[in-house]
């Protein structure tokens, strides 16, 4: 059974792509509290609000702001701290700014993929390489099935089909160069992560939360839209455990991984509203929006059979648990609490379940 190890984590030199971001913010606090020496490369934090900010990140880490697009600083940033495990997050992470975009999405995904990749081939101190895709990476032809690691990558907007490329090119540079470097490489593919610090665009929980708070009427694309939503902590549990047998050489993880909720917690948007405004106490009106001319795919719905079965991973909260956690989070950021400890709390809690599940 593989388990979470302080004990290998502390200490370790630890390069975060993308720290800035809300799955970033999370891991990098995650790997503060089991003693990492964390260096996170990312543009500033976008928005007044933001968990990198709120949740003080980057006060127990180094952190520099530049651009994956930066060959020539990365490389610099990259040598200078010479890290053993590198996680991969930085991206243009949604779908409608994909469409609004494209060349910019391109660029981010699949060039900056290639710029990180091609600087570690310089770094010698690199053993273990998670690189952060996403579970639309899949060619989805609107059958109601799960996606296993073995079916085929596609993607029918922009977004979807710049994360399938990154994998293609993760596959290419292990086979070609990490292989014979010593550097073992896999992707990590999860679905829409919730969680509390989330206040990106086109989201639905900010979206929920927005009206909530301000009694708005809320905007819905795809109301019947079935989504595999989860805790951001479980996927990052699962890059944490990857990163762990990478580093110890194992040829079997040197591939591509699935992160997905439980099998019976997929529900609609509709259904997700529906919950938020139970756990918040207040009722939402909510629209669907006009003139939604993107075709987001209906149905994802992921197998984690092969990380269950491999990596002993597992989800720990249920979705009603993950939205308790997320909604308290809000409501102590409402209050002026210290999100720091707030976050540091939560993640304290997630660990101290695991260690339950995985000690029966």
């Amino acid at each position: 059974m593989e388990l979470i190890k302080k004990s290998f984590w502390e200490g370790k030199k630890v390069f975060i792509t993308g720290h800035t971001g809300f799955k970033g913010g999370w891991l990098s606090l995650w790997l503060q509290k089991l003693g990492a020496d964390v260096y996170g490369y990312a543009l500033e934090a976008d928005g007044q609000e933001n968990l990198y900010d709120i949740a003080e990140v980057g006060d127990g880490m180094h952190s520099t702001f530049g651009n994956i697009l930066d060959y020539s600083y990365l490389e610099k940033v990259l040598i200078s701290f010479d890290p053993d495990i590198v996680f991969h997050l930085a991206a243009q992470p949604l779908v409608l700014e994909g469409y609004n975009s494209p060349r910019e999405t391109y660029l981010t995904n699949i060039i900056g993929t290639v710029n990180l990749l091609e600087c570690l081939r310089k770094v010698r101190s690199v053993k273990s390489v998670v690189n952060v895709t996403t579970d639309k990476c899949y060619q989805n032809i609107g059958s109601k099935i799960e996606f296993s690691e073995d079916h085929p990558l596609g993607g029918n907007d922009p977004y979807s089909s710049s994360k399938a490329s990154a994998e293609i090119i993760s596959h290419a540079y292990r086979k070609s160069y990490f292989c014979d470097q010593g550097i073992s490489l896999a992707t990590a593919r999860a679905g829409n992560v919730i969680g509390g610090g989330d206040w990106g665009k086109f989201r639905i929980i900010p979206d929920i939360l927005r009206a909530l708070k301000t009694g708005e009427r809320l905007k819905v694309r795809n109301p019947y839209s079935i989504r595999p939503w989860q805790h951001v902590l479980e996927p990052l549990q699962g890059y944490l455990l990857l990163g762990q047998v990478l580093y110890n050489n194992e040829d079997w993880a040197d591939s591509g991984w699935n992160f997905g909720p439980r099998d019976d917690e997929a529900v609609t948007v509709r259904e997700l509203i529906e919950l938020i405004s139970d756990l918040w106490g207040e009722s939402l009106i909510w629209d669907v929006e006009k003139n939604n001319t993107n075709n987001e795919d209906r149905e994802l719905r992921l197998s984690s059979r092969k990380a269950e079965s491999l990596l002993s991973w597992n989800n720990v909260w249920s979705l009603r648990e993950a939205m308790t956690h997320t909604v308290h989070w809000f409501r102590e950021y409402r209050e002026g609490k210290d999100m720091k400890a707030v976050t540091h709390d939560q993640i304290s809690e997630y660990t101290k379940r695991l260690d339950i599940i995985n000690n029966t």
